[in-house]
This record gives C-alpha cells, sequence and structure tokens, in this order.
C-alpha cells in the first residue's frame, strides 16, 4: 500500500482525508519542518495554491504528497471568501471570526440570494513531478445562524442542497455522502496513475 503525506497541518482536514482515503492509502500527516514553508498560497484559484503546495512540498520529502486548497464562493459576495476562506478575517482570525464577518456581510440578503459553493482542489505530486489532479464543488445555501457542533470552517452556516441539516450537523459519513472534499477524492482515484497503487 502507498504511503501518501498530506500537505497539512489541519487536523480536521486530516481526519476527513483518513476516512476518504484510508482503505486506499497509508496517509502519512506532515512531517516537514516547521521551517519548511517555502510557497505563499497566493494563487488566483484553489487549483493553483493545490498544485504549488503539492509540488513544492514534493521537494522536501520522499514519496507522494496529497495537497488541499477549499473554501466557500457566496454569489451575493462575489465569490468571496473564495481562496481567502480561511483567512477571511484576518490572517490570525478564527473559524468563528470568518462566519461572523460572512453572516455580518449577508445581514440584509434574502434567503433566496444566500447561495454559495464549497469547492475542493486536489493534487498529488512527487519529486516535483505533478501526478494528477481533481476538484469538485458542493451547492447550498447560507444559514441566518450557526448550527451544529460537528465539522469545521463553515460548516455550521453552510446547508448543502437537497439536505435540511447543516455540515456541522451530520455525522462524518453523512457529510462525507454530500461534500466537495469526499467528491474531489473519488475523481483524484480515479485519475491516479498505475504506480500509486503500488
Amino acid at each position: 500500500m502507498q504511503t501518501v503525506h498530506l500537505a497539512s497541518t489541519n487536523p480536521h482536514k486530516l481526519a476527513e482525508f483518513q476516512r476518504l482515503v484510508g482503505r486506499y492509502f497509508r496517509l502519512q500527516p506532515s512531517s516537514f519542518p516547521s521551517s519548511y514553508h517555502p510557497w505563499k498560497e497566493d494563487g488566483l484559484s484553489f487549483m493553483d495554491n493545490a498544485i504549488k503546495k503539492a509540488v513544492l512540498y514534493s521537494l522536501g520529502c520522499s514519496g507522494w504528497v496529497l495537497a488541499d486548497d477549499s473554501g466557500l464562493s457566496v454569489a451575493a459576495l462575489g465569490g468571496e471568501p473564495g481562496v481567502y476562506s480561511a483567512r477571511y478575517a484576518g490572517s490570525q482570525a478564527t473559524d468563528a471570526d470568518n462566519r461572523r464577518l460572512l453572516l455580518d456581510r449577508l445581514a440584509n440578503t434574502p434567503e433566496e440570494g444566500r447561495t454559495a459553493a464549497f469547492h475542493c482542489a486536489l493534487a498529488v505530486a512527487c519529486q516535483g513531478k505533478l501526478m494528477a489532479i481533481a476538484e469538485a464543488s458542493c451547492p447550498g445555501t447560507i444559514t441566518h445562524l450557526p448550527r451544529g457542533a460537528k465539522g469545521f470552517g463553515y460548516d455550521p452556516i453552510f446547508l448543502p442542497h437537497g439536505a435540511s441539516s447543516t455540515f456541522a450537523e451530520m455525522a462524518p459519513e453523512e457529510k462525507d455522502d454530500h461534500s466537495h472534499r469526499a467528491r474531489a477524492v473519488a475523481r483524484l482515484l480515479a485519475s491516479l496513475p498505475a504506480e500509486a497503487w503500488s
């Protein structure tokens, strides 16, 4: 079974990826030196950032590297927060800070205008060579108040289309049935070259 390094220090993302790819790979949490941060997430798209992170991280380790960049876009805000989702309210913002700012900016937006989508871009690289990419989205709406204590990020205010629960109200397996990350992982697994399974 192939070992894959996850280019993330986010424990919530690690837990999701463990669920999603654990049957196929040995997922190795990021073990790079704390000083090894050769990239800036300055891409214009989620995929730009995922590719850059995967390729540059793969130069600092042996084996395969999986990188993710994901976030939320809200139509009424012109696509914000987009690639700035994790730092929407500032570089030191907490998840709660980001949610609060988003809800404040949507305060006068009627129900029909609160459409949004979660996006996930994935890239796999090995020794500086890009091996595969995939991306997917999950459409939904933004609630008026946070709901639920599970999940992370914008999960408490995101209601996926066709569901009655926010991501933060769903059990992990139920979230995987809807989520952008689960859909992107499925596409990535289908596109990986044969040597990924050796």
